[in-house]
């Protein structure tokens, strides 16, 4: 028999898998009402409360779902891909890229949601520092810190980083304008190749 805290994790969600399915499959691109969530979810609407404040803290909360997935599939397939073998910081981070896009492109119907909700998440993960992003969030500071940014400039390249990323790749997944998806990949790695260099490197793999 399920726990009590197994059937909370369940009906929460139920609450997202309903949000999400509702928000990328409608055809104006807003959050769905609290309503139409909960009757897609199957729960009674006093049930939504005792999870999320508001439809945007639900919202918020997806977003960093599927941002954690994002992140944590693009480290994976990237450590996978450089097991057992030496090199340098800028290949990692351009494959890891490479695997951001690649989700991104899979994902595309759920981006206009990201680009709005980006400023919100981000203070949200940096006040809980959210389980499912610890691991690759901590890989991401460290590498900056290997290459001579304090704790604070390396977060605040994070920061602006994932504001970047989610605002140009939706204009470019969604609409194909007015860069496309993979040009906006090769500027991206550019970018944070440059930033890398423009400090003292020493050896950290993310």
């Amino acid at each position: 028999m399920p726990t009590v805290e197994e059937n909370k994790n369940e009906k929460r969600s139920k609450l997202m898998d309903a949000a999400h399915s509702l928000f990328t499959s409608g055809s104006a691109l807003k959050p769905p009402t609290i309503d139409e969530v909960v009757k897609l979810a199957g729960v009674a609407k006093g049930t939504f409360y005792l999870y999320f404040k508001d439809k945007y803290e639900l919202m918020d909360q997806l977003f960093l779902k599927k941002l954690a997935e994002c992140v944590n599939s693009a480290l994976f397939k990237t450590r996978q891909h450089f097991a057992g073998r030496q090199t340098d910081d800028a290949e990692r981070v351009n494959t890891f890229l490479d695997n951001v896009f690649v989700y991104i492109e899979e994902n595309k119907a759920f981006l206009p949601l990201v680009r709005d909700r980006v400023s919100s998440c981000y203070r949200m993960m940096l006040k809980g520092r959210e389980a499912e992003l610890k691991d690759a969030y901590g890989s991401l500071v460290k590498l900056f810190l290997a290459h001579g940014y304090t704790e604070y400039e390396s977060e605040m390249n994070i920061y602006m980083l994932v504001s970047m990323l989610t605002s140009v790749s939706c204009d470019g997944a969604v609409h194909g304008e007015p860069y496309k998806l993979d040009e906006i990949k090769h500027g991206m790695q550019r970018l944070v190749n440059k930033l890398l260099a423009n400090k003292e490197e020493r050896d950290y793999d993310i």
